[in-house]
């Protein structure tokens, strides 16, 4: 099984270029609803109820999807992962290393990601709290999802929502920040809306307005108000 290492270049060309693509994101959350594992994530998601749809986008994904792998899940639970997409013909979809853009932002190089956003329409699927956010790109959108156990409540609702008041914008970017669900939204958005970039953003935007959720936040908080 090839995975391949995905640059910042990879991201802001596509968006520069208005090249459509779609990036999602599977991590050590993602593989412990597929594995059946009872509980939550450490947001407060559940696992039961996301998993279908999980399921659902592996057996669905199109070859032009980049299916990121979170490392931290591949080093916990390499056999098991190998094991089961191998069992059901997808070690071959465009695998890739997940942890791109938040190296990147890790290393204080973001803001190339922030200015190939200046020129599109951008709709943000997030929580409210990230609408501050349009402090660094343009957000002509705002759908709200609720965060923790709730993010997965009322996913169809959003992504209707999301497609029919983004109707005008012209080849549209999905920043998609909703927890295990976000895998669902952008493989839903990408069929039914053409020309959509989705992009499963996860924890990317929330050091930049001052919200420690992850280890690797503090850092970056900590340069940002320097």
């Amino acid at each position: 099984m090839n995975i391949r290492h995905l640059t910042l270049e990879d991201f802001t060309s596509r968006l520069e270029s208005k090249e459509p693509f779609t990036f999602l994101r599977f991590g050590d959350g993602e593989w412990n609803s597929i594995f059946e594992k009872p509980g939550c994530n450490c947001d407060g998601q559940f696992y039961a109820p996301v998993r279908d749809s999980l399921t659902r986008v592996l057996k669905r994904a199109s070859p032009n999807y980049w299916m990121g792998m979170q490392p931290l899940a591949w080093r916990q639970r390499e056999k098991e992962i190998v094991a089961w997409l191998s069992k059901r013909n997808l070690t071959e979809l465009n695998w890739v290393w997940g942890e791109a853009l938040t190296k990147v932002s890790i290393h204080g190089m973001l803001d190339s990601f922030f200015d190939a956003l200046q020129e599109r329409n951008v709709v943000l699927i997030g929580p409210n709290y990230l609408g501050q956010m349009i402090k660094w790109f343009p957000i002509d959108l705002h759908i709200h999802v609720p965060t923790g156990g709730k993010v997965h409540c009322n996913v169809s609702h959003t992504i209707s929502n999301a497609l029919m008041q983004s109707r005008g914008f012209k080849d549209p970017v999905f920043l998609v920040s909703a927890g295990m669900s976000a895998e669902w939204i952008c493989h839903k958005i990408t069929q039914l809306c053409p020309g959509a970039t989705c992009i499963d953003t996860g924890s990317l935007f929330e050091p930049y307005i001052g919200k420690n959720i992850r280890r690797y936040h503090a850092k970056i908080i900590e340069r940002e108000n320097a």
